[in-house]
C-alpha cells in the first residue's frame, strides 16, 4: 500500500540512499558512482563493437559489389545443413564448373529451385566468382552487396550515437568528480573552528 505512505519490505535497499558529508552537504554513494561509471564502460565497449561490425558490413559490400561484375551461375545440389544455435543453419552445397566438383558453404539459402527448398537434397542456383577472389553464394551478389550496406548503414550511427553519448557522460561524470574535490578542500582549508577562551 504504496499510496499510504507505507514503504513494501525490502524496497529501501533497492533506492540509492544519499549520504551527508563532514558540512551537512549530500553526497552520493561511491558505490553508485562506481555502477554508473562500469555501466557507461560497458555500453562504450558495445559500441565500439557495432562500429566495427559496420564496417565490415561495408568492406563486404564493396568486395560483393565488385564480385557481381564477374559472377556467373550453375546449378548446385545442397549436401546437409547444420542448425547451430546462435549462428542460425548453415547450408553445405556442391556444384560442377568445367567439369570440376566445388564444395562450398553459406548462412544464407535464397536460390532453391525445387519444392525441397533449402534442405538436404535440394536443387539451388549457385552464383560463383572469379574476380575479385574466389567465391560463391546461395544468393545474387548484387543482393548481398545491398545487404550488407544496410546493414552498415544501420549498425555505423549507431554505433557512433552509443559510443558519444558513454563518452559524454564519463566526461561530465569526471568533471562532477573533480568539482566536488576541489569543493571539498576549499571547504576544509576555510574551517577555522571555534576558538575556546582558557578557564581561570
Amino acid at each position: 500500500m504504496t499510496g499510504l505512505g507505507f514503504t513494501p519490505f525490502g524496497a529501501e535497499s533497492c533506492a540509492p540512499s544519499p549520504t551527508r558529508g563532514r558540512y551537512g552537504e549530500t553526497r552520493v554513494p561511491v558505490r553508485i558512482l562506481f555502477r554508473t561509471s562500469v555501466a557507461c564502460l560497458f555500453f562504450l565497449m558495445i559500441g565500439v563493437g557495432v562500429i566495427i561490425g559496420g564496417c565490415v558490413q561495408l568492406v563486404h559490400g564493396f568486395t560483393d559489389r565488385d564480385a557481381a561484375k564477374h559472377e556467373a551461375t550453375a546449378r548446385g545440389v545442397v549436401v546437409r545443413v547444420d542448425h547451430n544455435r546462435s549462428g542460425g543453419p548453415t547450408y553445405y552445397y556442391e556444384f560442377r564448373v568445367n567439369g570440376g566438383l566445388m564444395q562450398d558453404s553459406s548462412h544464407d539459402c535464397n536460390t532453391s529451385l525445387t519444392r525441397v527448398g533449402c534442405n538436404a537434397g535440394g536443387q539451388v542456383l549457385v552464383y560463383y566468382t572469379y574476380e575479385p577472389f574466389n567465391a560463391s553464394k546461395l544468393e545474387d551478389f548484387a543482393d548481398a552487396s545491398r545487404h550488407a550496406f544496410r546493414t552498415s548503414l544501420l549498425e555505423v550511427p549507431f554505433g557512433l550515437l552509443l559510443t558519444g553519448v558513454s563518452l559524454l557522460v564519463l566526461k561530465l561524470r569526471g568533471r562532477s568528480d573533480s568539482s566536488k574535490d576541489t569543493d571539498d578542500a576549499s571547504s576544509e582549508d576555510d574551517f577555522t573552528g571555534i576558538p575556546i577562551a582558557p578557564k581561570d
